[in-house]
């Protein structure tokens, strides 16, 4: 089956990859309208669920992308000058485009 992936963005990669995996016979062609230079970088933010996700989809993948992130559990809102935390989210993030498109 020949597939065309629109957006080279960490669903699009993600997508791309677990299709390849299910059948090496797909080709699947993903188009990213920056040059690899010029991608600033992915600005993901993942939450526990969706890491846990990933996971299941894809151990190898999920253990190459948790080297790379940052997790935190507050956020904090600031508004006219009081900042409000709030805590308990579970997220990671902060992974960089030219090290996802590394692997």
């Amino acid at each position: 089956m020949r597939i065309v992936c629109v957006g080279g963005g960490p669903g699009g990669l993600f997508f791309a990859l677990l299709l390849k995996r299910a059948d090496p016979s797909h080709q699947i062609t993903v188009i990213e309208r920056e040059r690899a230079e010029h991608a600033p970088g992915l600005g993901v933010v993942f939450s526990e669920s969706t890491m846990g996700e990933i996971a299941a989809a894809d151990i190898e993948a999920y253990s190459e992308i948790a080297r790379h992130l940052v997790r935190w559990n507050d956020i904090d809102v600031h508004l006219a000058g009081t900042v409000t935390r709030s805590t308990g989210h579970a997220f990671a993030g902060a992974m960089s485009r030219s090290t996802s498109a590394a692997g």
